[in-house]
């Protein structure tokens, strides 16, 4: 059963290859139940929906999928929520009840409900799908998926206390990751990346160092976390030290290069391991809304572009103008608006 509602006007944003942008207006006039409408408050820009601008979608699809917004209207057979509550939305969530969510193998859950409605200026999502986050700073929304992707990357590496890490790739995830370890008590952070843009910051988390690619030779981490492209695995076994752990997340930054020539006897030499990570479904949405909420005043630095969702369109030029760009999320103040509103 669906629960009619007066109709609802939605500015929408779908996307193309290559960085073509279509707007829609969707008109929502019911809620189906178990679900909520909600009206978007900020949507992060993740580094892979670039790469599906860029080339990989074939068609026009929806890539939103870091965001949150405030509940307008309550479906049937919902509890949980309330209107004008703040909630994060989970771009994959498992069911939770099936075989293999019971006994904590959520990633083969077959029931997961993917989101991707983060340039959507309305939109439904179902109560499993949300997640509280009440009393988060707005724009910190555009954070909490890639934090919960960060949290999956340290559990894979089992990062401890006395852990010597390095991150490859210090964009937003990389950057988060690094202060994780830190949080978890590891004695020496360590960031390489192509730019030297996010250094400083970097250093503000209490990295002990950063370095591009070939600076430095040696061994100095038993855990290397990769959010950079494959290509760097080379680069990052020479740091590695016996024993040593490798966890990739990274992609590629092309749609035809997915192979990376790599010397093995390295690796079996040091008798060292490599894991790939991705963080499907989402399993750490309300860790990441914690940790956003106690760690703001050093997270939000990490979001240095916020833009209008209106100004959606200009997408690309926007960010040709920004080279110092690490994070970019974008704002609809129309929600804002509404919720004062209806304060």
């Amino acid at each position: 059963m669906k629960l009619d509602i007066t109709p609802v006007q939605s500015k929408n944003f779908l996307f193309k290859a290559p960085y073509r942008i279509k707007e829609e207006i969707e008109t929502i006039s019911a809620i189906p139940s178990e679900h909520y409408l909600i009206e978007l408050e900020a949507c992060g820009l993740c580094h892979s929906d670039l790469l599906w601008m860029a080339h990989r979608s074939k068609d026009w699809e929806k890539i939103g999928h870091e965001f949150g917004g405030k509940v307008r209207h309550c479906g049937d057979n919902t509890s949980k929520f309330q209107p004008g509550q703040q909630v994060a939305v989970k771009n994959a969530a498992p069911c939770g009840v099936c075989d293999h969510c019971t006994v904590g193998k959520a990633r083969d859950c077959g029931d997961v409900i993917v989101n991707k409605s983060g340039f959507n200026q309305f939109f439904l999502a179902h109560e499993r799908s949300m997640v509280d986050a009440e009393g988060l700073e707005g724009s910190l929304l555009g954070l909490v998926e890639p934090l919960g992707v960060a949290n999956d990357v340290l559990k894979a590496a089992q990062i401890r206390p006395k852990d010597r890490v390095t991150i490859y790739g210090l964009g937003a995830i990389g950057l988060m990751a690094g202060w994780l370890c830190i949080q978890k008590g590891a004695s020496g952070v360590y960031g390489c990346a192509r730019s030297s843009k996010c250094f400083d910051l970097a250093e503000q988390f209490g990295f002990k160092k950063c370095f591009k690619p070939g600076e430095i030779n040696e061994t100095i981490s038993n855990k290397i976390l990769v959010f950079a492209p494959p290509g760097t695995l080379k680069d990052a076994v020479t740091l590695l030290m016996n024993d040593g752990l490798i966890v990739i997340a990274g992609l590629n930054d092309s749609d035809w290069d997915h192979w990376v020539p790599f010397n093995f006897e390295s690796l079996i030499f040091k008798r060292a391991s490599i894991i790939g990570a991705f963080g499907y479904p989402n399993l750490f949405f309300e860790d990441a809304v914690e940790q956003l909420k106690s760690g703001k005043d050093s997270l939000r630095q990490i979001i240095t572009h916020q833009i209008s969702f209106s100004n959606t369109p200009g997408l690309k030029e926007e960010l040709l103008q920004s080279p110092d760009c690490i994070k970019a999320v974008f704002i609809n103040k129309q929600a804002k608006q509404n919720s004062e509103v209806n304060a």
